[in-house]
């Protein structure tokens, strides 16, 4: 049993909505209004996706290969 353990993978769900969730609060607070830049890796599209944030098409303010996401809209 204590082998099992030892031999177990890190777990690491939920980290990632973690931090998105908490870029989104600092986007706010600085007056971006949730928008973030990223670089993004891999499947990474879908993750801020499934996270709610819409993908914008590339800025010309943005550095090369960064791409910008809007935040979930909230109904009024």
């Amino acid at each position: 049993h204590v082998l099992s353990l030892i031999e177990e993978k890190p777990r690491f769900k939920g980290v990632g909505t973690a931090l998105m969730d908490f870029a989104k609060v600092k986007s706010e607070e600085m007056g971006f209004g949730g928008r973030l830049g990223a670089e993004p890796i891999g499947n990474s599209h879908g993750f801020f996706e499934k996270c709610g944030m819409t993908y914008l098409e590339p800025d010309s303010q943005f550095l090369d290969g960064w791409c910008q996401y809007d935040p979930p809209q909230v109904a009024a």
